[in-house]
């Protein structure tokens, strides 16, 4: 089973642009509660260092279920200690003429990053 905890709709597509499956957005968001500090400036840029303190939302590790997510969850859910075994991220991104994302030519393994 793979459910989408992405904002929005994750349509998968063939090479003719055919929607093979759509994973509509779970209830609820996963959120990341962090805390930065200010490291230096590049220029006028500050650059800040991230440290993740908790993953809000984001289901425990359960076998056979899979969860699409964004990458700054993948992140934290590594710095935190949490499995990623179970994340995957959407990939190749297809968009229409005007530039409108339509969806995705598969899921990428957060393990593969």
């Amino acid at each position: 089973m793979i459910k989408n905890y992405l904002s929005h709709v994750c349509s998968i597509l063939d090479d003719n642009d055919e929607i093979l499956t759509t994973y509509q957005p779970e209830e609820g968001a996963i959120e990341i509660e962090a805390e930065s500090v200010l490291r230096e400036h590049i220029g006028v840029v500050p650059i800040f260092q991230i440290a993740f303190s908790q993953i809000v939302g984001l289901p425990s590790y359960e076998e056979g279920v899979f969860y699409i997510v964004k990458p700054i969850v993948v992140r934290a859910a590594k710095d935190l200690g949490r499995t990623i075994d179970d994340l995957f991220l959407p990939a190749f991104p297809v968009t229409d003429d005007e530039g409108a994302l339509i969806g995705f030519r598969g899921l990428a393994s957060a393990r593969d990053l």
